[in-house]
């Protein structure tokens, strides 16, 4: 774990080093030897550290207390449009969520025959959980799942029925 993030994470403050070149710790950032002045500045939102910000300087001591408040400033801005980004695109999975629930419901409603419901409701599952094949077992007389009811994506590559009766 590197001690400047754990530090940032503990502090919620920014980080200055003067020197990083000359601290050990900050061998690990890779181009360490070239870099002098460093800032690291936590991106916070609701008191959570979402990443840092760092800039980075070739000089000794580049940066004084008006630069460490400037990129804490813009730790902030860009922590905010994170966050926003983040709520927005949750937004639109849950519309994108809510509108192909309605979608399935309206072609389930449309029929009621047992055959078309599950085979209806296979081709709706498919795009919305991202995944390949998918089949629906229904209980034999005793209970047990080994009636192949539906399929969906099988057919491409496998024979459903072997997997099914192997389970």
């Amino acid at each position: 774990t590197d001690p400047f993030l754990v530090e940032v994470q503990q502090t919620h403050q920014p980080i200055y080093l003067p020197d990083a070149s000359a601290n050990p710790d900050f061998q690990s950032w890779g181009t360490a030897q070239k870099i002098r002045g460093w800032i690291c500045a936590p991106l916070i939102v609701h008191g959570r550290v979402l990443g840092v910000l760092t800039v980075d300087n070739h000089r000794y001591d580049a940066y004084g207390p008006v630069d460490i408040e400037l990129a804490q400033a813009f730790a902030n801005q860009a922590a905010i449009a994170i966050e926003n980004a983040r709520l927005y695109a949750a937004e639109q999975a849950a519309h994108q969520t809510a509108d192909l629930l309605r979608t399935t419901n309206e072609a389930l409603s449309r029929t009621l025959n047992t055959d078309d419901v599950l085979r209806t409701l296979l081709q709706h599952l498919i795009p919305v959980l991202h995944v390949d094949s998918a089949c629906i077992l229904l209980p034999d007389e005793r209970g047990e799942l080994v009636h192949l009811h539906s399929t969906y994506g099988y057919e491409q590559w496998t024979d459903v029925t072997a997997v099914v009766q192997s389970r």
